[in-house]
């Protein structure tokens, strides 16, 4: 699984790229098969992308989200798919984040959520 708590983390952890919106961080192409969450990006100001992944659950869980972005900006997630996951993917209390070409198969609660929070 992925975690990124803070520009620092995408440092720390050598995702290629700068952060700048000409050369965002770049998280491409991987697979995760977990039962817990895939792919976590949490207090980031940074531009990054996650392009072309497959997260998925080994069996059907009502719990665990496969993409979360939350107190984040500037961010894209496109061509991923999320299979068995309770939540595909979560998008709360963020700004410019954009979500396109993805799949969601098989989510028991929400395949996609968008969350305000005030």
């Amino acid at each position: 699984y992925i975690r990124v708590y803070g520009d620092d983390d995408f440092v720390d952890q050598s995702w290629p790229g700068s952060g700048s919106e000409g050369d965002p961080y770049v998280i491409e192409g991987f697979e995760i098969v977990t039962d817990y969450d895939g792919i976590i990006i949490s207090g980031t100001t940074a531009h990054f992308v996650i392009r072309n992944c497959l997260v998925r659950s080994t069996t059907p869980t009502s719990y665990r989200d496969g993409i979360r972005i939350s107190l984040a900006s500037n961010g894209i997630v496109e061509d991923c798919i999320v299979e068995m996951k309770g939540y595909g993917m979560i998008v709360s209390s963020s700004s410019n984040v954009i979500l396109r070409k993805n799949t969601v198969q098989n989510a028991p609660n929400y395949g996609m959520q968008l969350r305000i929070i005030l």
